[in-house]
């Protein structure tokens, strides 16, 4: 059962890549991260006997986006992460682990990509940036 009182710094994200991980820090206050599966879990019809036809499917990719703040260490990473893909196609691919023990979620891919980096902003205030990941597949698992 969830917590009755969510705590974002109860997050707890690591990357993996080459043998190295690393811990994310700086996640932006409000919506830390977001975790949607690109397709859904099963399909279901009616047959002409008014009977449901259900079918699984095995399609488990998904998006992950990571809000951090604009002075958030992990940036570097994600952008390291991007980068190796633009450079050499496919050698940025990374695996995570996220825990959240106020959802009761662990969120977990071997295969991921940064799939759009964070915009760049000048501003006054302190913008989020917001990292969109695609993950292959993108697994949920309760605690």
């Amino acid at each position: 059962m969830p917590s009755t009182n969510y705590n974002v710094q109860e997050v707890d994200l690591v990357t993996s890549l080459a043998g190295v991980s690393t811990q994310a820090t700086g996640f932006a206050p409000g919506t830390a991260y977001t975790a949607v599966r690109d397709n859904p879990a099963i399909e279901q019809t009616e047959g002409a006997d008014g009977l449901p036809i259900v079918s699984g499917t095995n399609k488990k990719g998904g998006t992950l986006t990571i809000n951090l703040l604009t002075n958030s260490p992990y940036n570097a990473v994600l952008q390291a992460y991007a980068a190796l893909n633009d450079i050499k196609h496919g050698t940025g691919t990374f695996s995570f682990i996220l825990r959240d023990p106020s959802s009761d979620v662990v969120i977990s891919s071997l295969n991921c990509n940064v799939e759009q980096p964070a915009d760049y902003e000048g501003s006054d205030g302190a913008p989020e940036r917001s990292w969109t990941i695609k993950c292959v597949p993108l697994l949920f698992d309760p605690v």
